[in-house]
């Protein structure tokens, strides 16, 4: 379902819920990392685990 779609939608509920999705989204990418960076400090995990992680998260761009 593309959210950009539903924000738009004549149903009030959903184009609220759509954007309350939009900004979990926006403060999850941010939250995302601060669980990121102990992973790096930890010598048992290596860096390509972490962007493999992040690449699956948030595509090629992250």
């Amino acid at each position: 379902m593309d959210l950009d779609k539903e924000a738009t939608n004549e149903d009030a509920t959903i184009a609220v819920m759509v954007n309350e999705m939009e900004k979990f989204k926006k403060y999850w990418k941010l939250q995302y990392m601060q669980i990121c960076f102990p992973v790096i400090f930890d010598p048992r995990y290596k860096y390509k685990f972490l962007e493999f992680q992040l690449k699956a998260a948030f595509g090629e761009n992250a």
